[in-house]
């Protein structure tokens, strides 16, 4: 039996391109999970938060933000928009917190679906 494989483009000239293109593919899926988990997690803060509100202005002020740069970074900002939100974050023994442990609960969530993404 003869093998009648010619090469049009060599594996080590292909391999780059195909390289960058995989990457490509997978930044596009985690930009893809992050902007449907992200309103998600904004309404889990909003409504977990532990604290018992006054004005309402710091439940509101949470959000969720995704930063793109291709080539660099995905990623999902949780934070405040009231200057007293790290406060609430950082003091009293973080009983008021909830935006690390809404990214815990659902980081862990997002990279394991992450994982399940890659072949």
């Amino acid at each position: 039996m003869t093998n009648n494989l010619k090469w049009e483009v060599t594996p080590n000239k292909a391999f780059p391109q195909l390289a960058f293109l995989y990457a490509d593919a997978i930044e596009k899926d985690l930009l893809a999970l992050m902007q449907r988990y992200a309103p998600t997690v904004e309404n889990y803060m909003k409504q977990q938060a532990p604290w018992t509100d006054r004005t309402g202005n710091a439940r509101q002020g949470m959000f969720t933000e995704v930063e793109y740069k291709p080539g660099q970074h995905v990623r999902l900002h949780l934070d405040h928009t009231m200057w007293y939100g790290k406060y609430l974050e950082f003091h009293h023994a973080g009983r008021f917190a909830i935006v690390l442990p809404t990214r815990d609960l659902f980081g862990a969530r997002m990279i394991n679906e992450a994982r399940r993404m890659l072949p």
